[in-house]
């Protein structure tokens, strides 16, 4: 049977679409393979991950990125750990935002 890939059309959670990519760095099986290497994937993916608000799943982000990184032998030379870890507390404190890693409800304008 074949794998699903992370680089399916269905909408998901930020969170749980970067986990899928993050896990498929170094698979034959979608837009980031076609790059030459890991290293250039992961860098891709940093850039995306602290460019962008990270409202939940801080820590299944970054179980699955230290993950490759050990499997790369490669340090987190982007800070994603970092980043992740402000961004967690950062939405703990946030007003209007449940306790937890929770993404919260937005209110139409």
């Amino acid at each position: 049977m074949r794998k699903k890939h992370s680089n399916s059309v269905e909408p998901k959670p930020f969170n749980e679409s970067i986990v899928g990519l993050i896990r498929d760095i170094g698979e034959d099986n979608g837009w980031l393979s076609r790059t030459p290497a890991p290293s250039v994937q992961l860098c891709i993916l940093a850039m995306v991950i602290l460019k962008t608000e990270v409202l939940s799943g801080h820590d299944e982000i970054i179980a699955a990125w230290k993950d490759q990184c050990r499997m790369y032998w490669l340090d987190d030379e982007y800070g994603v750990v970092a980043n992740l870890r402000a961004k967690k507390a950062a939405a703990k404190k946030a007003p209007g935002r449940k306790q937890g890693n929770k993404q919260p409800t937005r209110q139409k304008a």
